[in-house]
């Protein structure tokens, strides 16, 4: 009989000691892993007196959710309060911060903040620009010869694109051939549609310059130019 009432005695209070133990202390082996739930659970909730908060994990990525509608936030502390906090990836892996469907990524510090809404130029390459040909939209170069470039194309989806070239000597012609179906327009003096524009070549030519800015689609304007630049014809 006294043996049949420990047994009934260890049956109940040997779970009960488990579930106080996990609930006060949380407390993992010194060694070895801590795993939290298995492979049936579908998620697991993480209470305190300040909330509640949800956490749903897949096989890639883990997903927290606030008792409220209010914005997600993840804060940074240590032992003396506020801290730098650090977002970091082990070896040489990439971070990505938001998606397609992310409508802005914003930067907020003491001195004010400054939203990213929309493409971010990653390629702009060197300051300036010694190749030839083809010219690269939004970037400067440096004609140290006689050269022929290629403007970009100046459409709809391109407006507000720029280009500067320099003519280093005055010896050299700096040849600027539009894009097909594209106009030039230096200082207002608009050039045929495919038709290219020169540098003169003249001994005033030393520091020729020309930046051109597609304003509306087909049509590249002059924002600041200095030589003389003129109609090279059919490109």
């Amino acid at each position: 009989m006294k043996r049949l009432i420990l047994a009934v005695l260890l049956a109940f209070t040997i779970p009960v000691l488990l579930a106080v133990h996990i609930n006060t202390s949380g407390r993992c082996p010194n060694d070895g892993a801590c795993d939290v739930g298995n492979t049936g659970t579908d998620s697991f909730t993480l209470t305190t007196d300040g909330a509640t908060l949800a956490v749903d994990v897949t096989a890639n990525a883990a997903t927290l959710t606030a008792a409220t509608t209010g914005t997600a936030t993840f804060l940074g502390a240590d032992a003396a309060g506020a801290a730098n906090t650090a977002l970091d990836t082990t070896g040489a892996g990439s971070i990505t911060i938001g998606s397609a469907d992310v409508t802005s990524v914003s930067i907020v510090t003491d001195g004010g903040t400054t939203t990213i809404d929309g493409d971010i130029q990653t390629d702009v390459g060197p300051i300036i620009s010694l190749a030839t040909g083809a010219l690269t939209a939004n970037s400067v170069h440096l004609a140290t010869a006689a050269s022929d470039y290629v403007l970009p194309a100046c459409e709809t989806a391109n407006i507000g694109e720029w280009v500067t070239v320099i003519v280093q000597d005055i010896s050299e012609v700096v040849v600027l051939q539009p894009a097909s179906g594209d106009t030039i327009n230096p200082a207002g003096a608009v050039i045929d549609a495919d038709h290219e524009m020169d540098s003169s070549g003249a001994a005033t030519g030393d520091g020729d310059f020309v930046t051109l800015v597609c304003v509306i689609a087909d049509m590249w304007f002059s924002t600041a130019i200095g030589g003389a630049w003129v109609d090279g014809g059919a490109s």
